[in-house]
């Protein structure tokens, strides 16, 4: 599809409905399914999918993908996405094919025809490309040192030795990464088994050194490619047992689990499938609830990840957008630290260039952005409140 590789696939069995049966059942319900009558929460692709899957097989499609609105409306900030929504689809209804086209072009560029496309936005536009750690400092040594010691704990409990392939794994990973970022050298099979060994086996706290390997290794071309192409991706496992998981996850880990996941975005490849599979959903919700916690290193960090999902964010009315600006406006009307609301102003920036829905959605909300410039602020905040102010003016 569009959105990439299915992440699952469910067998719903056979169904004995001749062809010409099925048509003439698709003729009838049409109408209920048109652009007039679509509902991103309550008529959309996956409610007809039940009514098909019923008529052909008599079976439903799993009630977890049916629910989904449900459950998205059960959340803190799903009221106030259901109203919102609500006014932008009766406005796209209202303007179809007139003053609100979609448009696909990443957030950082211009659309050709839009009226955002001839703003002066300078300080905006010096902002295109994403948040990433970089830093490699002793080549992740210390971390493969206490890797190695964990792996060696954990056979003396189990009364074993560790394997040569293992051994030989670890020493090639380390061998890796001592090279620089930019070379294409393939990183070694068996390391990508050890790797998928350790995070299958161990327990979740002690994950931190093998995360902040897992966010050296992204910036490698040759393992953030392997990685996206891959249907065993470690990022979709790391978020849902890092930062979906309780509070009780170590600090750290969930730490090095959002830097894992913003570096990512450093090659093409992984933004790709990052953003057209399942585990783009699961990154916005926990970057939204990771952003409003107390501790001000997860807000900026989790601040960054949604900041990374904005610039790459395609130019359609999606849940996913309602879902990012309102939960975003929703943190920034709480005190915050400086850093953590100018990542989150400049995501919402993104978001609104060249995006008519966006710019619809963010009017609703009644953004308060000349609160900020009462406060006592960096300048860079007030310049990117500044333009944002311009994007919706115009």
């Amino acid at each position: 599809t569009p959105y990439g590789h299915p992440v699952d696939r469910i067998d719903l069995g056979e169904t004995s409905i001749p062809e010409d049966v099925f048509i003439e059942f698709l003729n009838d319900i049409s109408p209920r399914f048109s652009m007039d009558t679509y509902d991103l929460l309550r008529n959309n692709c996956n409610h007809f999918s039940e009514e098909a899957a019923k008529f052909l097989t008599g079976k439903s499609i799993p009630e977890y993908i049916t629910g989904l609105p449900d459950d998205v409306m059960q959340t803190p900030l799903g009221g106030m996405i259901r109203q919102m929504l609500d006014r932008v689809q009766e406005y796209a209804r209202q303007n179809a094919g007139n003053s609100m086209p979609v448009f696909t072009e990443p957030t950082g560029h211009a659309v050709k025809g839009h009226p955002h496309a001839s703003l002066d936005l300078p300080f905006i536009s010096s902002y295109y490309k994403p948040f990433l750690l970089f830093d490699k400092g002793d080549n992740g040594q210390m971390n493969m040192s206490k890797i190695r010691s964990l792996h060696e704990a954990r056979h003396r409990d189990a009364g074993t030795e560790p394997t040569a392939e293992e051994t030989n794994a670890m020493d090639a990973l380390e061998e890796f990464l001592k090279l620089p970022v930019d070379c294409t050298e393939p990183l070694p099979r068996e390391c990508y088994r050890i790797l998928a060994k350790i995070l299958a086996e161990w327990p979740v706290h002690s994950w931190g050194p093998v995360l902040e390997i897992f966010r050296l290794l992204m910036l490698y071309p040759s393992v953030n490619t392997h990685y996206a192409n891959s249907s065993t991706s470690p990022t979709s496992i790391i978020i849902k047992r890092c930062l979906a998981a309780p509070k009780d996850v170590p600090k750290i880990v969930q730490l090095r689990g959002i830097f894992v996941t913003t570096n990512v975005f450093s090659h093409p490849h992984g933004i790709k499938t990052f953003m057209r599979t399942a585990i783009l959903a699961e990154a916005i919700d926990c970057g939204l609830e990771l952003v409003g916690r107390e501790d001000m290193a997860l807000r900026m960090s989790a601040a960054a990840l949604l900041y990374n999902i904005a610039l790459h964010l395609p130019k359609v009315e999606s849940i996913e957008m309602v879902q990012l600006i309102s939960g975003m406006a929703h943190t920034l009307s709480r005190a915050l630290d400086e850093e953590t609301e100018f990542r989150l102003l400049l995501a919402i920036a993104k978001l609104l260039y060249c995006n008519s829905a966006a710019q619809e959605l963010v009017k609703s909300l009644d953004l308060n952005l000349e609160k900020s410039k009462e406060q006592e602020a960096l300048g860079r905040r007030d310049k990117v409140i500044d333009e944002i102010q311009k994007l919706l003016e115009s």
